[in-house]
């Protein structure tokens, strides 16, 4: 998760069509970001660009493609640009971590199971961690 603090803009994949997540990415021009590992909250940031099937030859896909860090493994078991794409901006490290638990579903009763690790998870935001987005 280091990159997302280290650089302006991290390009992220996904092998599923985020198509829920689209329409709220369209609807709002961004969303916000919750980043786990090991099952706590570690980072936070916006997805700024989100394409659902990339044109690998196209001017979007030089900008996608821009964004994918040196350390990145992705592309090496997984096209480059995979069925859902999209660039996280504006990340960082959260002075607190806390565990995923805490993080409330965005439809239905509850909090996200210890053990989810689909994604993506849609939740209801904190207070406070992304104080410039409705």
């Amino acid at each position: 998760m280091t990159e997302l603090e280290s650089n302006d803009a991290v390009t992220h994949r996904s092998s599923k069509a985020w198509k829920s997540a689209k329409v709220g990415f369209d609807a709002h021009g961004r969303l916000p970001v919750y980043y786990r590992m090991d099952g706590d909250v570690t980072h936070k940031g916006y997805i700024s660009k989100l394409v659902i099937d990339p044109d690998e030859h196209s001017a979007e896909a030089e900008e996608l493609i821009t964004h994918i860090t040196d350390d990145d493994i992705y592309g090496e078991y997984n096209d480059v640009l995979d069925t859902t794409t999209f660039v996280v901006t504006d990340g960082e490290r959260l002075d607190e971590p806390f565990p995923q638990t805490e993080l409330q579903k965005l439809s239905g009763d509850g909090a996200i199971d210890e053990g989810y690790s689909r994604q993506p998870a849609y939740v209801i935001q904190r207070p406070g961690d992304f104080p410039d987005f409705p």
